[in-house]
């Protein structure tokens, strides 16, 4: 992986092909990623990676309840 090559713009643009292949469960807590955990860019595509894996659970658990 770029990241541990130390190549930061190689890294995010692994990442966004894995968002954009529907991988949502990127490795952004990682020590070679969370490195730059500050930057922009690699902030963005976590944080959108995040809400979208968030998002495919939905309310799977919800029941209905009389009151």
């Amino acid at each position: 992986m770029a990241a541990r090559q130390n190549r930061y713009a190689d890294a995010v643009a692994e990442l966004k092909s894995a968002r954009a292949e529907g991988n949502n469960h990127l490795p952004c807590a990682e020590p070679e990623l969370a490195r730059w955990s500050s930057r922009p860019e690699l902030e963005q595509v976590c944080v959108e990676a995040a809400a979208a894996a968030a998002d495919e659970h939905g309310d799977d658990d919800a029941v209905p309840v009389d009151l």
